[in-house]
């Protein structure tokens, strides 16, 4: 009969990798949307009840319903780390505090950025004002010097 290892070892960082376990990735997810990060000093990666973050990349890769839900837990969080900037740029006590403060406030702010750009990231205009005509192109387009380079030879061959 062969010994069970004790699973608090497969939740250390570099163990191996333990298989797909549905409460724990609902932890994860709930931690997820509590904005908590995933990885780093702070990350819930490796901690108790959580395994190490290889470990999550390949449930997202071997299971496509974890992905999903990882996907949405993602998104969702980019709120609470909204609110987590708004309470770190609220903390600011006086001149002291005031340049941590909005650090923190602004990195809260990145992330929920990244986590859920549609909402939070930054809006850029597309939107194009006056006039292009095909005739325009078309010119500008002959006037480059790969262009000139391909029709000029074949412009002197239509003399001959």
């Amino acid at each position: 009969m062969t010994k069970r290892k004790d699973p608090a070892e497969f939740l250390k960082r570099g163990a191996p990798e333990l298989p797909f376990n549905p409460d724990a990735a609902e932890l994860l997810l709930q931690r997820m949307e509590d904005g908590e990060p995933i990885t780093g000093k702070q990350g819930i990666c490796g901690t108790s009840g959580i395994p190490s973050w290889p470990t999550i990349c390949k449930w997202k890769r071997d299971n496509p319903s974890f992905a999903t839900a990882y996907a949405q837990a993602r998104e969702s969080s980019a709120e609470a780390c909204e609110h987590n900037a708004i309470d770190a740029g609220l903390s600011a006590r006086g001149k002291e505090t005031a340049l941590a403060a909005r650090v923190r406030a602004e990195v809260w702010w990145k992330a929920a950025a990244i986590r859920n750009p549609r909402i939070y990231g930054q809006k850029v205009d597309v939107n194009h004002s006056g006039t292009v005509t095909l005739e325009a192109l078309i010119t500008r387009s002959m006037e480059t010097p790969a262009v000139q380079q391909h029709v000029a030879p074949t412009i002197e061959h239509e003399d001959d």
